[in-house]
């Protein structure tokens, strides 16, 4: 019985070993009929971020071709995959150090509820774990998160939106005033306040346009870019969440006053329209202060490059007008599909 199974397990042992070099001997025939593709598929993978698959055809061309033209960038992909496997690494301490952070932050905040500190650290916080710690903070060697840490709603529409405005932590909240094209908030601004001196695109006046204009006569010395619609580098939504987030055109806010169903109502005791979609039937809530909000769009008007186009909310009345770029307007981000 013992030199049974001695026989047994040898025959099994070789006829695993035989596998094996049947597959070696397969997969270096198939590489020797195409020895002149590794290289060009190695740097296909290495484009694809596809590192591990690089290396093993980099080394097949070392056993084929017998030179080293392939090293170099065997040799890239393996500083790749480390540093990959680092920068993972340090994302998870990171994030870890600052959530123990949020939860000493929410525990004082319940002691002292009116300190402005510890409101501005969580806010903080949240960008930072929006953000830094996707496709931001890893660069292009990193796949962004796929859901981004703010609230959204698919209504089915083109783009999703989120739930609350830029700035705030409950749709109730109107949130930040932003002019159109700056990514800093206005301080204490309630969105009626038109300040061409301290505008960010102007020297001055309404007339002396540095960017975003398409008529020389509005722009600074004859200045012209013809951009009827804000760079992302400008669009405070897409800086201050990074990803997809965004403003949304004309185009998108258009959609959403056709494609959904607008009741004026109440939520947690302010004023608004819940916004509930034909095709779906899920809702956002837009709040509206002293019976009347402006939204920005992130589009240019057509002939007034000093102007550009906003949702405006009253209790009887939903519209996009044109609006001086120089206003404070609450800003409702929305995520590309």
């Amino acid at each position: 019985m013992k030199s049974l199974s001695i026989h047994i397990g040898l025959v099994l042992f070789f006829n695993l070993f035989f596998q094996f070099l049947f597959a070696q001997e397969k997969t270096q025939s198939y590489y020797n009929r195409h020895e002149d593709e590794i290289i060009p598929d190695a740097t296909f993978e290495f484009a694809k971020g596809n590192y591990e698959r690089t290396i093993e055809l980099c080394r097949w061309h070392y056993i084929i071709v017998g030179d080293d033209a392939a090293n170099s960038l065997r040799e890239t992909a393996e500083r790749c995959t480390r540093l990959t496997n680092e920068i993972t690494l340090l994302k998870s301490e990171v994030e870890d150090k600052i959530k123990n952070a949020r939860v000493l932050a929410l525990t004082l905040l319940s002691i002292n509820p009116g300190d402005t500190s510890i409101k501005e650290f969580l806010q903080w916080s949240e960008r930072t774990l929006s953000d830094t710690l996707s496709s931001r903070f890893v660069g292009s060697l990193m796949i962004p998160d796929s859901e981004p840490s703010m609230e959204m709603v698919d209504l089915g529409l083109s783009v999703k939106w989120a739930t609350c405005n830029l700035g705030a932590s409950k749709p109730e909240e109107i949130g930040s005033f932003f002019a159109w094209g700056e990514t800093s908030p206005r301080t204490g601004d309630n969105g009626d306040t038109i300040d061409w001196k301290s505008y960010k695109w102007c020297e001055g006046s309404y007339n002396s346009l540095t960017r975003y204009c398409t008529i020389s006569d509005f722009g600074h010395n004859g200045f012209i870019d013809r951009l009827f619609r804000l760079e992302l580098e400008d669009d405070s939504a897409h800086y201050e969440r990074g990803g997809k987030w965004r403003m949304p055109t004309e185009k998108e806010i258009l959609e959403l006053v056709k494609q959904c169903v607008w009741n004026w109502t109440q939520l947690s005791g302010v004023d608004g329209y819940m916004v509930t979609s034909k095709i779906n039937g899920k809702s956002i809530f837009l709040p509206v202060l002293n019976s009347q909000s402006r939204y920005w769009t992130s589009s240019l008007s057509d002939g007034r490059p000093y102007s550009a186009k906003a949702l405006e909310l009253r209790p009887n009345s939903i519209n996009t007008s044109l609006f001086a770029r120089s206003y404070g307007f609450a800003i409702r981000p929305v995520f590309s599909k």
